[in-house]
């Protein structure tokens, strides 16, 4: 069985660490928490230690993979790490910087370990992605509308901001986003992505859900994903668990690791 790591004990982090257990190719080995109040996380099945920092998990125990879930400031220190101890990792945290990102990328290419990082692990929400990246060429009005429960640290998501840049990019005209003449409260008609408005909601009793919007002459094209429970982002890491343990190199996103690009 491959040891993983989980990086944040976070409603993701516990989520995994249950899935891992009734799992037969991985298998939790220990729990990194920047915010670590304990020495040991306990569940119904067994007990796991926690380290606060990355060095300190990777040098005493063994580790295959690590599976972060943290905070953008935090990835950014935990990434490198593990990568130049040659170890695999999945990265689930959103908001990250382009210089983030790129150091990623350049130490997971410079030690030949594999890398995922997405900002969506549910497989719904990847095929939503996808599907919206095929209808942006044939419009040039689209808004996001993504919900998240009141205690997610940034907006837009990490899932609307890669939807808008896929749009973008797959895009043959620049989109073009109205603007209301008299806006009677600053930014009540969104934020604004190369002429895609991103409206975040951010509510107590909901989890994740999307809408897309695609508008043109007298039509209306809504492709909207919706998660009730996070047991739905559990296939998706397991997936890129074992795409990270069989394939070396950097890929963001799903789309690769379930054969759609």
């Amino acid at each position: 069985m491959k040891a993983v790591v989980v990086s944040g004990l976070g409603n993701m982090g516990k989520e995994l660490i249950k899935t891992l257990e009734n799992h037969n190719d991985f298998k939790v080995a220990g729990i990194i928490e920047p915010l670590k109040t304990s020495d040991y996380f306990s569940t119904e099945n067994s007990q796991y230690q926690v380290f606060k920092k990355p060095e300190d998990a990777l040098n005493k125990i063994k580790v295959d993979i690590v599976v972060d879930f943290t905070n953008s400031e935090f990835t950014e220190i935990l990434a490198p790490i593990v990568l130049r101890a040659g170890i695999n990792l999945v990265v689930g945290t959103s908001n990250l910087s382009e210089n983030t990102l790129k150091t990623i990328q350049d130490e997971t290419e410079k030690n030949e370990v594999g890398c995922v990082v997405a900002p969506n692990f549910a497989l719904g929400a990847v095929l939503m992605m996808y599907f919206s990246k095929k209808a942006a060429p044939f419009y040039n009005t689209a808004e996001i509308i993504e919900k998240h429960h009141d205690q997610k640290v940034d907006s837009p998501s990490g899932t609307a901001m890669e939807t808008a840049k896929k749009i973008s990019d797959a895009s043959k005209e620049k989109y073009q986003s109205n603007v209301s003449e008299q806006e009677k409260l600053k930014n009540a008609r969104g934020a604004t992505f190369n002429g895609i408005n991103i409206h975040s909601i951010r509510l107590p009793g909901v989890v994740a859900n999307q809408e897309v919007i695609f508008s043109a002459e007298q039509e209306l094209l809504l492709i909207e994903h919706q998660t009730t429970g996070r047991k739905s982002f559990m296939p998706g890491v397991i997936l890129a668990l074992e795409y990270v343990n069989n394939n070396n190199g950097y890929i963001v996103g799903l789309e690769k690791v379930i054969g759609i690009e």
